[in-house]
């Protein structure tokens, strides 16, 4: 089964009756599967003013924390 076909069989809280047991346990479901999938992300463009395009610039690094991640990805002025 594929990651969609999961998806589209997850229940949602439409699927039941307003205010059911139901419907309130799809919307906590729903909400904390949200919480744990969402990242902060923090994208940190270096640039190198004056870099010749020749030479190698450092690569893209990320950085993992408990609740998002940092990039920090270096280009030429030329490539802005």
């Amino acid at each position: 089964m594929g990651m969609k076909q999961a998806k589209a069989m997850r229940p949602i809280p439409a699927d039941y009756a307003i205010g059911s047991l139901e419907s309130r346990a799809s919307a906590r479901t729903l909400l904390e599967r949200n919480a744990r999938e969402s990242r902060i992300v923090f994208r940190i463009k270096i640039v190198h003013i004056g870099h010749n395009g020749r030479d190698p610039l450092p690569p893209t690094r990320q950085v993992k924390w408990p609740d998002g991640i940092a990039e920090f990805i270096h280009v030429s002025d030329t490539e802005r």
